[in-house]
């Protein structure tokens, strides 16, 4: 999509090539950091639940035998 974008000022206003190539970068990295938190927050995994529901906690405890090294 970048380069795309690039090719298109390139041919349609020269003058600006210089600045996109400039920003170009910080658009890629944009790219990359928001692609994960769209998914982050409009998936349903990562939802918060209600605290309505009931949770059962186990536990349990393993005692060991102290043994004696001679």
């Amino acid at each position: 999509m970048s380069s795309t974008l690039s090719t298109i000022v390139f041919l349609c206003v020269p003058a600006w090539a210089s600045y996109l190539a400039i920003i170009r970068p910080l658009g890629s990295d944009a790219e990359v950091v928001v692609s994960p938190w769209v998914f982050y927050l409009t998936h349903p995994a990562f939802r918060r639940r209600n605290k309505s529901r009931s949770t059962i906690t186990v536990g349990y405890s393993v005692s060991l035998g102290s043994a004696r090294v001679q």
